[in-house]
């Protein structure tokens, strides 16, 4: 029985020593991983692409003739298949509802809910006509971020055009947003196209 005493001190302490072992080896400064995404069902490749061509602007346009005027949007998303535009009703314009097209069919619009500040005065700060900005250089600025944005397993993952309300003026911005297995990424312009800068984060 005492030798069996000892034999389980023994074990004990060796695993107390590992332990403590274990615990000097964990580095000083700590990073978040987040695990790659999961696989996602690939839908089929659409007929045409709302990057290219006049998709993008012919798609506004069919927005635009069912909503009527004054026409103005909160922010537009576009992707290969789809283009999603938050638009302010000109009836009631303290409310926002997105429409969606898909492939070339408009679906029923959706209601948005608008959160923070949800005064009437900055809503309308943030909206804007989209005939202010110009779709044709949509093709072009998507050749460019492929030059310039360089990540690992990179794909585009859409192109948003907004204000940017961190700066006084809000000026609209075209924003063609990449993502990689490691970083994300995102080339930036004004609303004619031009003055691009690159962000990797």
């Amino acid at each position: 029985l005492h030798r069996s005493l000892e034999g389980m001190k023994k074990s004990l302490f060796v695993a107390l020593m590992l332990l403590v072992a274990c615990s000097r080896e964990v580095p000083v400064q700590k990073q978040s991983a987040v695990p790659p995404p999961p696989l996602s069902f690939e839908r089929p490749k659409p007929a045409f692409s709302y990057y290219e061509g006049t998709y993008a602007a012919d798609a506004v346009q069919q927005v635009r003739a069912k909503v009527g005027e004054p026409f103005r949007v909160l922010n537009i998303h576009i992707n290969d298949d789809m283009i999603r535009m938050q638009v302010q009703d000109p009836k009631k314009p303290e409310n926002v509802d997105q429409y969606t097209i898909d492939e070339g069919k408009m679906k029923d619009p959706a209601p948005v809910r608008l959160f923070g500040d949800t005064d009437q005065a900055p809503l309308e700060a943030n909206v804007f006509d989209p005939a202010d900005v110009d779709f044709t250089k949509i093709a072009s600025l998507i050749r460019e971020g492929d030059e310039k944005i360089q990540l690992e397993g990179r794909q585009i993952s859409s192109i948003s055009i907004e204000r940017n309300m961190f700066d006084d003026k809000r000026p609209i911005m075209i924003d063609v947003n990449y993502r990689g297995s490691r970083k994300n990424g995102y080339l930036r312009a004004d609303r004619r196209g031009g003055h691009s800068e690159v962000n990797i984060h």
